[in-house]
């Protein structure tokens, strides 16, 4: 999940509704207590002022490593591809990013890069919503939920 500003409601409803979940990951954008939310692991968004949360982090289940990032120091189509970079020298095959409140899921030089959209307001027009990601060894399966 991603870019919540401060709509703590969703990020529970979240929760709520994927008791099964072994991380909940929130790519940044937070604007709330994140004491709130020990269940989940946090990057920085740009409007996190008064956290702590690292700026990116790495995360790894099973047989995929994941680079989570807030992204906003990355513009256009470079965002892509210096994200796909950071990605894969930190030996990940997954990206999730946030701070463009919109959906997005692309493959770039052997790394997928997903933004599952903003808890708060999408700029595309579409839901608010998160992803849903399912790993058995080195395979995964994603799937995009709405709230």
């Amino acid at each position: 999940m991603s870019d919540s500003h401060g709509h703590d409601a969703n990020v529970r409803k979240v929760i709520d509704l994927n008791p099964d979940a072994d991380y909940f990951l929130h790519c940044g954008d937070l604007c709330s207590d994140e004491d709130q939310f020990p269940e989940v692991i946090f990057v920085r968004g740009n409007n996190d002022w008064y956290s702590d949360f690292p700026h990116h982090r790495i995360i790894n289940f099973e047989q995929v490593r994941i680079y989570m990032i807030h992204s906003e120091r990355y513009w256009g189509m470079g965002r892509i591809k210096s994200l796909s970079k950071l990605a894969r020298e930190n030996g990940c095959q997954l990206c999730f990013y946030g701070h463009t409140h919109t959906q997005e899921d692309d493959f770039y030089e052997g790394v997928r890069l997903m933004n599952p959209g903003s808890l708060f307001y999408n700029r595309d027009g579409t839901d608010i919503g998160y992803i849903v990601l399912t790993i058995h060894g080195s395979q995964y399966e994603v799937e995009r939920k709405t709230l």
